[in-house]
Formats: structure tokens, C-alpha cells, sequence
């Protein structure tokens, strides 16, 4: 990375990762109305907010483009423009009077007590038992486990959406970091809550085969209530809740999906081998039926061993029907994830897509997830039925209507490659679809077949990993004239609000291309606005003054 792009996310909190069990808010930019029971305060006991955020190379604020533009000049320095600042945009002046924007898939900041703060979604418990993260976009809340209460209660633009767990009262939770797990909430299941920056993921780990035939996981029904909202279950299976009055999507998730933690006990048992013959295992046998594995809360992993859930609404109740031939499987390795909501749509997104699975798709995955042929070789477990994967991103790009676009950089992070050193294997980013092509919690390999329209850029050197809280490796340059340049300058002339783009291997038959990208990707742009038109001319003594 970049010593400028190390300025921009120095201090930066970590991202909100999605879980694929979450639930979040699709009125991007939708003013919170906050009650008083969802206040993000921080702790009870007194922090105070934090600070506005520093201007980055100046030391006073810079609110408008002149008086950003004025002080890159004079500094010498990239400035930020305070006024144009939101929750997934920074634009910053340039010394030589032109701008670099920063469009990121999720919000890397939210407004708290009047002031920008980075997302941090560390939960603390206040005064009441209850637990809320630090600084989301969304607010939300989640209870100490009483009876008869919510366990979580999620609030947005004043409509509020919370579920409540239909066997009585909970166990305490124990927080690690932005979850928290009730432990055994029934006997061998936990219940687990995690904040995400707009929204919250719940899953159920069924941690034993014994733990599996307790009757009442035959089906579930969660209480749900809610204050402004209409709640239906969408054409794609997953949850739809409206506003009431006014319609439009508040939230929105995808299809219910569970797991077993076939690629997590693949994972250990190469490890052991490994560790045991002093070098990678390329072949696994299958993996017990029951190990002490820890769950992999972030989806099936390569591929593992899956099934989708209807999730009927009505009555007040959101009920949950677990697949019963995956929990008493022969071959199903515990423990088992039920992940009752997936995380739904708003502005931006990413999702992961399959060609064996065709039909499914990992819509805002948390992690990472695979772009080019699972390799088989070293997961035969957890690559079995996958084929080949590729990821999409969908970033709002309204903003650049009219404007000169200069250049454009896509960066993304890949976690994992398929060597175990770097080496040097093509990726490619294209343009999916056209104009406002929608990218959506549907949006699978099926939908997309005939969509990869333009292949705009190329990387093709040795990548090394990093985390998907770290800095981006992986970036796809695009100067005047370049392919994703063109791209987003013909998408700023005809005025796109938003444009989606994907990545795959450039050989799909290749597993050294096999990598993991992760869903927080962003996109640069360096740009001139354009002089305003003369309207009309005014003859003055001395000569013609024009007005604009």
C-alpha cells in the first residue's frame, strides 16, 4: 500500500464484517431517529464521544472544495473536504487542484453525537445487563437474557425490528469483542449475537449429534416485533420488512442457509498432517462426524456441506424449520450453524457466487470468499459440489455525474492464495451488466451468466496474504485512458448511480489462480469538475462579462 493510502486508514477501526446470518438496514443515508433505549453512548459510566476526525495534512478544517483546494496549494498536502465526508465517501484536494474520492462497499465511519467517528463495533455492557456496540451505523441493542424480553432490537430512521427467543430466558452471554454467546441456550446450543456495522447477525451452533435430536429445533419460532414496518418473506425466500406508511425496503435479508464445519475439520485434520510429515498435505480424508472443532461462524467455507431454510412470517412470530437430514446426517461434521437471517441489501454491496451451486450465493459474506476453481486437491471436502467462484462488488457512483474523470483504482484484499509462497497468478475485474445494474441478496451464478459484459483490468504478480482488517494487496490501476477509467467516466456522463464489478480468475480451469478476497473493497477515483456553461453575456463599459 501506498504511503497516502496509509494516511487515509490510519486510525481506522475495523470494519464491520457481515456474518451471512445477518440482519441490516437498506435506507442508506436515512436520518436515525434514535430511542432512547438504543442510544450508542458508549459504556454507561461516562465516556465521552470521541472527536471529530482530524483533517488529513492540515490543521484546520477544510469544509468546502476552495477552501480544500486553497490549503492543498498551499501545504503542499492532500486535503479533505470535511463537507462532502459520509459514512462510506472521503474526497480529498489535491496540491495540483484536481480530486481523489475513496467509495467504499460499507461504512467505515457514522455520525455520533454530531460528530464522525470511525465504526467500532466492540460491544460494552451498560448499566441495565444489556449490550450495544461502541459506534455502528445502525443501532442496536442486545438484552442480558431475561424472559420474555428481546434478545436483540434493531432500530432505523425510527422503525425498529427485534427478535425474541422462544424457550424462556437465556443464559448470560459472554461477550468476546462485537459478539456476544448465550451458551447453551438450549442443551448443546448456543445462541449467538454479533453487532455488524449495520446490523446484527444471530446463529444457532448445534455443537453434538445428541444436541441435534432435541425436538424442538424440528422448528423454531422466534418472536418478532416491530414499530413502522411490514414484514413478508421476499421472492428470493429471505426477509422483507417495508416501511409501513410510506413503503420502501427498510431491511431486507437473504435466504436462510445452514452449515455443518466439513471444510473447518478439513482444515485441521491438513493441519495435523502437516505438522506430523513436515510438509502441506495435498489429499484429506473425509473428517469425523463429530470433532472439537470450533464453528466457523463466517459461512460453510469452501463449500461444505449446506442447505437452504424456508422462514415464514406471520403472527408474530418468525419461524426457523432446521433441515433435519443435514442435522442427522451420517456424514455431517458437528458442529452444525443455523443461520436463521442473512444479511440484506443496501447501496453498496459484494457476494460470492458459485457455478455448482448456481442457484445459492454468499450475498455480504463475512471474510473472505473464493474467486477461481476451489481446489480440490487440497479441500475435497469442503470444495465438493463448488466449482469454480467468483465475487461481485456494486459501488454508488451518482456522485460523479458530469464530472472529468481522471483515473480510477479498484483495491481489494485477498486473505488466502493457493501457494503456499506468493506467486505470480492472473485475477480479472470486469464490469457486471449495465447501467444501475442491480447487485442483490438474489444475485447468483444463474443471474449472472451473461452479465461479465467488459474485462477492464488485469493483476497478474505475487500477491501475500493479509487479513481482511489489514491493508489492501490486490489493486486494479486504471490512469487517463485505462479500461475501469472509461469505465467509470462513461458511467459519470450518463449519469449511473451505481456501477458493478466482479472478479474471477482468468483461468477458471487453473487451481494455482484459486484465491479468497475479502468483502471490503473500495474504489478510488481522481477527478476535475467540470467549468459551469455560460448562460448569458452582459455588455459592460471595457468589455463582455460573463455571468453564471
Amino acid at each position: 500500500m501506498s504511503d497516502e493510502e496509509t494516511r487515509r486508514m490510519s486510525g481506522r477501526g475495523r470494519r464491520g464484517t457481515a456474518l451471512r446470518g445477518t440482519v441490516t438496514a437498506a435506507l442508506a443515508g436515512a436520518v436515525l431517529i434514535g430511542l432512547p433505549h438504543l442510544s450508542q453512548g458508549g459504556p454507561v459510566g461516562g465516556s465521552a464521544a470521541a472527536p471529530a476526525q482530524a483533517v488529513v495534512g492540515s490543521d484546520a478544517p477544510a469544509q468546502t472544495e476552495a477552501e480544500a483546494l486553497a490549503a492543498a496549494r498551499n501545504s503542499d498536502k492532500e486535503i479533505e473536504v470535511l463537507g462532502l465526508r459520509t459514512a462510506r465517501r472521503e474526497i480529498f484536494a489535491q496540491p495540483d487542484g484536481t480530486f481523489t474520492a475513496r467509495e467504499y462497499t460499507e461504512p467505515v465511519r457514522t455520525l455520533r453525537d454530531g460528530a464522525w467517528v470511525d465504526i467500532d463495533r466492540t460491544l460494552v455492557r451498560r448499566g441495565d445487563g444489556s449490550m450495544a456496540p461502541k459506534a455502528v451505523a445502525t443501532p442496536l441493542v442486545f438484552s442480558d437474557g431475561a424472559a420474555g424480553e428481546p434478545f436483540v432490537t434493531m432500530e432505523k430512521a425510527g422503525r425498529t425490528l427485534a427478535l425474541t427467543w422462544p424457550y424462556g430466558a437465556l443464559p448470560t452471554p459472554v461477550l468476546h469483542g462485537e459478539s456476544a454467546t448465550y451458551p447453551d441456550a438450549l442443551p448443546g446450543v448456543d445462541l449467538t449475537v454479533r453487532a455488524e456495522t449495520e446490523g446484527f447477525a444471530h446463529l444457532l451452533v448445534v455443537k453434538t449429534p445428541e444436541a441435534a435430536d432435541d425436538p424442538r429445533l424440528t422448528q423454531l419460532d422466534f418472536g418478532l416485533t416491530t414499530e413502522g414496518l411490514k414484514v413478508t418473506v421476499g421472492a428470493n425466500g429471505g426477509l422483507k420488512a417495508e416501511d409501513a406508511a410510506v413503503g420502501g425496503t427498510v431491511f431486507e435479508s437473504g435466504r436462510p442457509v445452514m452449515w455443518d464445519s466439513a471444510a473447518v475439520g478439513e482444515a485441521a485434520a491438513g493441519a495435523a498432517d502437516a505438522k506430523t510429515a513436515g510438509t502441506p498435505s495435498t489429499t484429506k480424508a473425509a473428517p469425523a462426524r463429530s470433532l472439537a472443532l470450533a464453528p466457523s461462524l463466517e459461512g460453510p467455507g469452501g463449500g461444505g456441506k449446506t442447505s437452504e431454510m424456508e422462514l415464514p412470517v406471520g403472527d408474530g412470530k418468525l419461524s426457523l424449520t432446521p433441515d433435519q437430514s443435514l442435522l442427522q446426517g451420517e456424514d455431517t461434521v458437528f458442529p452444525v450453524v443455523i443461520d436463521p437471517i442473512q444479511r440484506p441489501a443496501t447501496a453498496s454491496g459484494w457476494s460470492g457466487i458459485m457455478s455448482g451451486m448456481p442457484g445459492e450465493q454468499d450475498w455480504k459474506y463475512s471474510g473472505s470468499a473464493g474467486v477461481g476453481r476451489c481446489p480440490t486437491d487440497y479441500n475435497p471436502v469442503s470444495c465438493n459440489g463448488v466449482g469454480v467462484r467468483r465475487v461481485l462488488f456494486s459501488m454508488p457512483v451518482s456522485y460523479y455525474a458530469g464530472k472529468q474523470i481522471l483515473g480510477a483504482t479498484f483495491s481489494a484484499r485477498v486473505e488466502h492464495i493457493y501457494s503456499a509462497t506468493p506467486t505470480a497468478e492472473p485475477i480479472r475485474l470486469y464490469r457486471v451488466g449495465g447501467k444501475n445494474y442491480p447487485l442483490t441478496s438474489a444475485t447468483s451464478w444463474s443471474s449472472t451468466q451473461n452479465a461479465w459484459a467488459d474485462h477492464i483490468g488485469t493483476v497478474d504478480k505475487a500477491i501475500s496474504p493479509t487479513s481482511c482488517t489489514g491493508q489492501a494487496n490486490l489493486h486494479f490501476e486504471s490512469g487517463v485512458g485505462g479500461d475501469l477509467t472509461n469505465t467509470v467516466a462513461a458511467a459519470a456522463a450518463d449519469s449511473w448511480s451505481t456501477l458493478t464489478l466482479g472478479l474471477r480468475a482468468a483461468d477458471e480451469t487453473r487451481l494455482p489462480e484459486w484465491k479468497r478476497v475479502c468483502g471490503n473493497a473500495y474504489l478510488s477515483i481522481s477527478y476535475n469538475n467540470k467549468p459551469r456553461k455560460i448562460t448569458e453575456l452582459a455588455q459592460n463599459p471595457g468589455g463582455i462579462r460573463p455571468r453564471l
